[in-house]
């Protein structure tokens, strides 16, 4: 399950952003139904269910990249928006990723911004080896992955 599709490397200004893992319920994780997320629905958004945010008619309440779409009353991606920063989700419907990073599929964590160019078999140096995110091969180039990559 190693070999990962790059979609795209995006070639727009730098984005910067410290690196955090996505969790569950939290907006851009995987979910089934609307049970499975903090504050908002279950929206399938390029053929993966992620969790999304009620904005309550407000932009104020989407995050970077999202506008507020009132007829269901939730942030949908900006697919014109700025670039996206690493974990961030990525694909058709959104924005593309900043410099440095590819949009890479991982499956049932769904397709995310990763750093590109990494020592591949090494922990991520922008992490802690506690939290695993570790540099894989995908397709010519390396990426960090999320750690249930790096087991195997």
């Amino acid at each position: 399950m190693r070999a990962l599709l790059v979609l795209a490397i995006s070639m727009l200004a730098a984005c910067s952003s410290s690196p955090e893992l996505i969790w569950l319920g939290e907006l851009e994780s995987p979910c089934e139904s609307e049970s499975d997320c903090q504050d908002g629905p279950c929206l399938i958004v390029d053929g993966f269910a992620a969790c999304s945010t009620f904005c309550y008619g407000s932009a104020a309440y989407c995050g970077r990249g999202y506008r507020c779409d009132a007829r269901i009353d939730a942030c949908v991606p900006i697919a014109d928006g700025e670039c996206r920063d690493r974990h961030s989700r990525c694909g058709p419907s959104f924005s593309p990723c900043c410099p440095g990073t590819a949009c890479v599929d991982f499956g049932e964590w769904g397709a995310r911004c990763a750093r590109v160019g990494c020592a591949a078999g090494t922990i991520c140096d922008d992490y802690s080896s506690s939290n695993g995110f570790c540099c894989i091969e995908a397709g010519d180039d390396t990426v960090c992955a999320p750690p249930t990559y790096c087991n195997g």
